[in-house]
Formats: C-alpha cells, structure tokens, sequence
C-alpha cells in the first residue's frame, strides 16, 4: 500500500470495523438478514475495502482516474514496472496521459510522502509496489 496524505492506511481497520457493527445493529433494528454489498466512494489504495469481508460484494471508485486505472489492469493480468527510474518517473508526470495505470502507483509509490507526483524518492516504491501487490489478492474481486 503506498502511504499518501488522506491515506486511510491507518485507519483502514477502524473505519470497516465501525462500518460493519453499525450495519449490524441497523440490520438487526430493521430485521434484515441478507448480505450488503459494500461501496466505497473513495478507494484509493484500498485502505478501508481489504478489511471489508470478501464475502461481499465490493466495489470502489475514485476520482483519481490513475489510481482506478492501475486496479482495473490489475484485474486484467497487469503488474507495476519492478524498478523506477527519474527519467521514467518524470516521463510519466510529463508526457503520459491521466488514466495509464503506471501513472496510478508511480506517481503516489515513487513520490515523497505519498504526494501525488511531489519529488522523485526511489527508495520507497518497491515497498509500495509489494503492498500493492499484496493487497490486491485480498480485493481483487
């Protein structure tokens, strides 16, 4: 998971939990028993939704068009470059159009403090890359 400003990397497992047990008393108020589906307006890097039992359906969205671009080629087979350089780091700041999925975990994986093309810090994308990677198995659905 790439770590940003509004990030809810920290937060994620209070936020489902909280969502989850109000559900639970609702249901149990309005005597309903079957499975929600669960929407998350604001995705990102899935900080809240892998929490979410899989056992729902999830769906997320997000208006940065990058980061929903990377999950989506996610979902097709897709996987992030392994290494970031500057120059492929500034190539895509500067010549790719909004909506490439590298642009979705470079610009915030490669970036300083997570900010969405900030300044280029090599040093903490794979670590991002591999959360990435990880957290995609839990919401890949």
């Amino acid at each position: 998971m790439c770590r940003y400003s509004g990030g809810k990397y920290r937060l994620g497992k209070h936020i489902s939990k909280a969502i989850e047990e109000y559900e639970t008393e609702y249901d149990k108020l309005n005597d309903i028993s079957t499975i929600r589906d669960y929407f998350e307006p604001f995705v990102g890097m899935c900080g809240v939704m892998r929490h979410i039992s899989n056992t729902r359906v999830r769906m997320g969205c997000d208006l940065n068009t990058d980061v929903v671009s990377m999950w989506q080629a996610l979902q097709t087979g897709w996987e992030p470059p392994i290494e970031v350089t500057e120059e492929y780091y500034n190539h895509l700041r500067d010549e790719v159009e909004a909506g490439d999925p590298n642009r979705g975990i470079v610009a915030h994986g490669a970036s300083y403090g997570g900010y969405f093309f900030s300044k280029f810090m090599p040093n903490i994308y794979p670590g991002c890359r591999r959360n990435v990677m990880k957290f995609f198995q839990l919401v890949k659905d």
